[in-house]
């Protein structure tokens, strides 16, 4: 794993911890296992903060509560998350198709 990964994963995670709440842990695990798999996205959750992205979410929930209340899907929000961090597609050019088949 190369070194930007690294400090990108410490650091997001650092976050997380720092805020302590599970949403924000949560949100992190979910960064680590689907968008830290390059430089660009690393450099770009270095450069960002997860307290900001976590103010980001609660604004965009706040617009679509109704009686100061607002039901927002896990896919939802971490479709708010990719936009704050601007990641880019998870597309590795190492996975290859497996045929269940074979393991029959």
């Amino acid at each position: 794993m190369e070194k930007v990964i690294q400090d990108a994963i410490d650091k997001i995670d650092q976050e997380a911890e720092e805020i302590g709440v599970d949403s924000a842990k949560i949100i992190c695990s979910h960064i680590i296992d689907n968008f830290l798999f390059n430089n660009k996205n690393a450099e770009k959750v270095m450069t960002k903060n997860l307290d900001e992205c976590l103010k980001k979410i609660r604004e965009k929930a706040k617009k679509k509560a109704v009686n100061n209340c607002a039901c927002i899907s896990d896919a939802t929000v971490f479709a708010w998350v990719k936009e704050f961090y601007q990641f880019e597609e998870h597309c590795s050019s190492s996975s290859k198709v497996v045929d269940i088949f074979d393991f029959l």
